[in-house]
């Protein structure tokens, strides 16, 4: 891929022109900084169907061999699996996510420039906030029916 086309791709990127950018693009290519732009314009492209687009862009971050830039394309997959879990709500999703983030911060701080972790972070204080929320409805729920049990006395 030329810096030309690079730059074209940037581009488009930032216009939100997925579409555009992935006709630029070569899903058969084995060069991994190509693979991991078609694999974004996949699953940020609103146009596409979601589960097509998230099974897309995993599927071409598998193909990613010999990686020079690990720390990208992990945060790439935890990107993708945490839009999936945002379209789903599989919490295996979620976990995948957290996952791959820590992978990235942990085997990769000098190239991961803390994203991995704020990631991971955010997504463990969106588990504690759902967690949180589940008590609090179970709690009022048990006071409610303590109330109309007692009252029946």
């Amino acid at each position: 891929m030329t810096s030309e086309v690079k730059k074209k791709i940037l581009k488009l990127k930032a216009q939100h022109k997925y579409d555009e950018a992935r006709a630029l693009l070569n899903e058969n290519s084995t060069d991994n900084d190509e693979l991991r732009a078609l694999a974004e314009c996949n699953y940020k492209d609103l146009e596409l169907h979601k589960d097509y687009s998230y099974a897309e862009a995993l599927k071409l971050l598998d193909k990613i061999k010999d990686d020079n830039n690990p720390s990208e394309t992990l945060c790439l997959r935890g990107a993708v699996y945490k839009r999936k879990w945002e379209h789903k709500a599989n919490i295996d999703d979620l976990y995948e996510s957290i996952k791959v983030y820590e992978l990235a911060y942990n085997d990769y701080k000098q190239d991961d420039k803390d994203y991995g972790g704020i990631n991971a972070s955010y997504l463990y204080d969106v588990i504690a906030n759902h967690i949180k929320a589940i008590f609090t409805r179970a709690r009022k729920k048990s006071k409610n029916t303590s109330r109309r049990h007692y009252s029946k006395i």
